[in-house]
């Protein structure tokens, strides 16, 4: 990953460059986080164990999914503009039936 990441860096402008930098950080954090929750009922051998486990799996899955998702849509969201395209502000239009 981290080859990868590198190599899409240096196509990039420093802003989107600086988000994709970050993450290689959170991959390398958020990854590492699973073999930790897996051995955690080993390292405490008792309810806080299981609790621990599920809990530092589920900061595992939030930071590797949605963080990650949140971070490459904010690196797509500025290759746009600087692309040229110019998002329309959000508006909600109503349907009415007759």
């Amino acid at each position: 990953m981290f080859k990868i990441i590198q190599d899409a860096k240096g196509n990039l402008s420093p802003k989107a460059s600086a988000i994709m930098g970050g993450i290689w950080w959170l991959f390398l954090i958020s990854w590492m986080l699973y073999p930790g929750a897996y051995l955690m009922p080993l390292l405490l051998n008792s309810e806080a164990g299981v609790v621990g486990r599920q809990i530092t799996y589920t900061i595992a899955d939030i930071s590797s999914k949605v963080i990650y998702g949140i971070m490459l849509a904010q690196v797509a969201q500025i290759l746009s503009k600087e692309d040229g395209y110019v998002s329309e502000p959000f508006q909600i239009t109503t349907v009415t039936s007759r």
